[in-house]
């Protein structure tokens, strides 16, 4: 079944019966044993609703590629295909993939919702304190975090660790070896903040099973926009953000934009 966004992802993943709905979990700790237990036992892609005392409709989605079945669902393939030829499927894909140009646009799911300034609260999510010993609550697990390069004006996409500080603030976490601190660390020897646009509910193909760009990357350094794109084989709408980092995909539940700041190791 051919999909554009995590809702049409998860509309597959429901004809497939590969999603199960959870109504209740609370987001402290709860919410992610479930997840741990679930992974574990290679069970189903979980749907928390009703979260604690958060309304319904927040969700959260968990497992959503963990398994051979929906990483098929996810890349398009057969579900029941044997697993030797989706690998086989795969290098092919790897080896004939050419970027795709994006497609500025001006409306999507992206532009549905837009806050600002004051509006701005990131409490209204039931974002889960996954485990015990948890620094604080997630919200960036599989998200797609996006920095511009200050001295190439490339695009990089990671899948880093964002975690809700207050209704307004979050911590940006990215291994130091990574594409994304090497372009935050430029800035920051600017004596500059480095701007951020984090993706959120995307298609799983940018941070799942598909990491086309990690082996081939796109000209002038696009990389994963552009693969994804030629996995797709048809041009992605790209949202414009107001912050300098760059254009995310169009058809992403949320997008936060922000300019990421280095604080003392020993505070905020």
């Amino acid at each position: 079944m051919p999909y554009d966004d995590l809702r049409g992802f998860l509309a597959a993943l429901t004809d497939a019966d590969e999603v199960r709905t959870v109504r209740g979990a609370d987001w402290d700790l709860e919410l992610g044993t479930i997840d741990e237990l679930n992974y574990e036992r290679r069970g189903p892609a979980l749907l928390f609703d009703e979260i604690g005392s958060y309304p319904g409709g927040f969700r959260v989605l968990t497992n959503t590629t963990a398994t051979k079945r929906r990483a098929s669902i996810a890349l398009g393939f057969d579900p029941d295909m044997p697993e030797e030829e989706a690998l086989t499927r795969i290098e092919e894909m790897l080896k004939s993939a050419r970027p795709v140009p994006p497609v500025e646009v001006t409306t999507g799911p992206l532009m549905q919702n837009v806050f600002t300034g004051q509006d701005i609260d990131l409490l209204k999510f039931p974002t889960p304190r996954w485990h015990e010993n948890d620094g604080g609550r997630y919200l960036g697990t599989g998200c797609c975090v996006i920095l511009r390069d200050p001295d190439t004006g490339q695009v990089n996409y990671g899948a880093y660790r964002v975690m809700v500080h207050d209704a307004n603030t979050t911590g940006l976490y990215i291994t130091p070896s990574h594409v994304g601190a090497v372009i935050r660390r430029k800035y920051w020897q600017r004596g500059q903040s480095a701007p951020v646009a984090v993706s959120f509910g995307q298609d799983p193909i940018w941070t799942g099973p598909y990491r086309l760009s990690d082996r081939h990357p796109g000209p002038d350094g696009e990389g994963r926009h552009a693969q994804v794109r030629s996995c797709r084989s048809h041009p992605r709408g790209a949202g414009r953000s107001d912050s300098r980092a760059g254009d995310g995909p169009a058809r992403s539940c949320q997008q936060r934009d922000r300019d990421c700041r280095r604080v003392p190791a020993a505070g905020r």
